[in-house]
């Protein structure tokens, strides 16, 4: 199952759409260039190293993507190519996956979520778009913390809004998902 979290004060981030190696700008197709991924390491103050990597620009709406158990970024990779320019994205290696840290404890979700609240302060990211597939749609819940899931205003550090806002913006993610 796949979990799209709008971390997102306000209107929904603007998008537009992907398919095929072709962005739609309003009336105008634009070829899309193909890169090639590069990893990248951070190390966190909660003691691991995670592998990630990133595409877009530092401008475009954050979104980080989070994979399921026994996985890596790579699951997200042939989604990552038909993300629209406005979208900057991190898909990461958690914790004890793909060329992340190992370390011997630590593999509860709220271990998973600080590290992904972690990650978002070394990339400078106050708010972001959570992507989570299965494991992944586990600790984007816990990231957000089990009293937002009954509330429909929650002052978090990462702006979360549950009202009209939130159902906008992860109708629009989803949709962009559903494209690719």
């Amino acid at each position: 199952s796949m979990l799209a979290l709008a971390l997102w004060p306000g209107e929904a981030p603007p998008v537009t759409c992907a398919a095929d190696g072709v962005m739609i700008c309003g009336e105008q197709e634009v070829e899309m260039e193909t890169e090639v991924l590069a990893t990248r390491f951070v190390s966190l103050p909660t003691g691991v190293r995670l592998e990630y990597v990133e595409q877009g620009p530092s401008t475009g709406v954050p979104v980080i993507f989070l994979h399921g158990v026994t996985d890596s970024w790579r699951s997200f990779e042939p989604v990552l190519r038909r993300l629209p320019a406005s979208i900057r994205a991190f898909a990461i290696s958690q914790r004890g996956h793909g060329e992340s840290s190992k370390p011997d404890a630590g593999y509860r979700y709220g271990n998973f979520s600080e590290d992904v609240r972690a990650f978002m302060d070394a990339m400078g990211l106050p708010r972001a778009v959570i992507v989570g597939h299965s494991m992944g749609s586990l600790v984007a819940q816990r990231l957000l913390g089990v009293e937002a899931v009954f509330a429909s205003h929650v002052p978090l550090r990462v702006g979360l809004d549950l009202g009209a806002d939130f159902a906008g913006a992860r109708a629009a993610v989803a949709s962009e998902l559903a494209m690719a």
